[in-house]
């Protein structure tokens, strides 16, 4: 009786192992994997006013810088009523909107909130601040996307002294801005929204206390730029002005769900701040449902009052803000996105 040697034995089993290999790079190749789809700009700038170190009004050189830039969100920092509605104009911004950050009077100047997409704003107190200051909270509708950016200004009483006390008390947590930045960080911490930024002149470096409970709950959107600032420093040596080392109290930072893909110091404009951008990315996909799954989803959510939705299987505006009713509703994480908490979910309410 012949036999085989296990050397010899006819490979039968090649042709199997090639259609397996195949098959799985089939499925890896259409499984969606998480993108990040959406990419915007953002901007903080501190506009003192609208006038230049001169004092006079220079709002067009304002717009000069913005229009340079062209951010998708924007936060402005003491601006009037007026010229918020100019930059909005000559800047191209489908959407803004004010409130009194710096006291109830109207001659004061504002937060201004500048964006591509619609805008619900809310303006919230800011703990332990002289002048009843406050900072803006802005849900932004991006095609339907849920996104909250803060905007903030926070004092600068106590910090720069003859004697460096302040610089001390902004590193170990005790000046009025460690209050103020509690104040953000507790509705931050409340908040169910995935997508967050915040932008703003903080008046605080990194490394001092506030910063570092902000970076518990959010990221800087340009940690590696700690030598780069965003204030201009002068004084007076030999009868003439002479550039000092400028410190980073402009800030941009943002949440889960989002990365930073480059950001940079703007060093020009008429202000005593230079504006600082970050342009970021959202992760938006990656729920892994087919078209079936979508529109059975958006069945249930047109069955449940959430819209009038026409089940196209696709991921439009109007399905992720049912969604992100839903998720609310729920008390789910609100991003819009048909996530695996979010599907489980509807199935029950099926």
């Amino acid at each position: 009786m012949k036999r085989y040697s296990p050397l010899k034995r006819p490979r039968h089993w090649l042709p199997s192992l090639l259609g397996l290999l195949c098959l799985l790079h089939a499925v890896l190749s259409a499984a969606p994997a998480p993108a990040w789809q959406v990419e915007l700009k953002v901007m903080s700038y501190n506009v003192r006013k609208g006038v230049d170190a001169n004092q006079q009004r220079a709002i067009f050189e304002v717009q000069r810088v913005v229009a340079g830039q062209l951010p998708d969100l924007l936060a402005v920092q003491e601006i009037d009523e007026k010229d918020a509605g100019l930059l909005a104009r000559t800047s191209g911004f489908a959407h803004h909107a004010t409130v009194r950050a710096y006291g109830p009077e109207n001659w004061r100047p504002r937060l201004a909130v500048f964006s591509r997409w619609p805008i619900t704003i809310t303006a919230l107190p800011l703990a332990n601040s002289k002048g009843q200051r406050k900072f803006a909270k802005a849900v932004i509708d991006m095609q339907g996307i849920p996104l909250v950016f803060y905007a903030a200004h926070f004092s600068r009483e106590g910090l720069v002294d003859s004697g460096g006390k302040g610089l001390l008390k902004e590193v170990l947590g005790m000046s009025s801005r460690s209050d103020q930045m509690a104040s953000i960080v507790d509705d931050i911490k409340a908040d169910r929204h995935r997508y967050r930024i915040l932008a703003g002149d903080l008046n605080t470096f990194p490394l001092s206390a506030p910063y570092r409970q902000l970076s518990e709950v959010m990221q800087d959107a340009f940690p590696d730029m700690l030598g780069k600032g965003s204030y201009k420093v002068s004084e007076i040596k030999g009868g003439r002005f002479q550039d000092m080392p400028s410190p980073k109290i402009d800030h941009i930072f943002h949440g889960q769900g989002m990365k930073a893909l480059s950001a940079q110091v703007v060093e020009d404009g008429p202000s005593d701040h230079y504006p600082v951008t970050a342009l970021l990315a959202l992760q938006v996909s990656g729920h892994g449902l087919g078209p079936g799954e979508i529109k059975s989803a958006q069945e249930t959510l047109r069955g449940l009052g959430l819209g009038s939705l026409q089940p196209s299987g696709e991921m439009d505006p109007a399905t992720r803000r049912a969604i992100a009713r839903f998720q609310k509703t729920h008390n789910l994480t609100i991003d819009g996105n048909l996530n695996p908490e979010t599907w489980r979910k509807l199935r029950q309410m099926r």
